[in-house]
């Protein structure tokens, strides 16, 4: 579920910074950070510089 709220505030708004993520998601730090590296890990996702995240495609 969080994880597919996450793709879903990507798929509006890519590269996305973990602040924006924040704000949109409502989940504390570590919860997104953690659904972020599974994203990451399951290839979906990946990091940019300066703390922003983008969809892996």
């Amino acid at each position: 579920l969080e994880q597919s709220a996450i793709l879903g505030i990507l798929q509006s708004e890519n590269p996305a910074s973990t602040d924006f993520l924040l704000q949109r998601c409502g989940l504390p730090l570590p919860d997104l950070l953690s659904c972020l590296l599974r994203l990451e890990l399951a290839g979906l996702v990946r990091s940019c510089p300066g703390n922003y995240y983008e969809l892996a495609n």
